[in-house]
């Protein structure tokens, strides 16, 4: 009797034979390369550099100021909080 092999890698003599490739979605909200967890990192680093910067002085800080901190770019300031006023 012939087995079926279709879709798997020929086998030498005396090998155990690969198992199936299982193959499952990823969950919902998962994100392989790390994006969302890089994200929230740099929310998290300009909402402390914010806190940081109102502790050392009783200005509020400008948004130069605490991207610089936070060691991003305005711009990248900007993605996470449209408004300066959202931080």
């Amino acid at each position: 009797m012939a087995r079926n092999t279709v879709g798997r890698k020929p086998t030498r003599p005396g090998q155990p034979a690969p198992p199936p490739a299982t193959k499952r979605p990823p969950a919902i909200g998962s994100n392989p390369d790390g994006r969302r967890r890089r994200s929230e990192d740099t929310r998290r680093r300009l909402f402390e550099a914010m806190l940081a910067l109102m502790r050392e002085t009783s200005d509020i800080p400008t948004i130069g100021e605490i991207a610089k901190r936070a060691g991003v770019g305005l711009r990248t300031l900007y993605q996470h909080f449209p408004e300066a006023t959202s931080l």
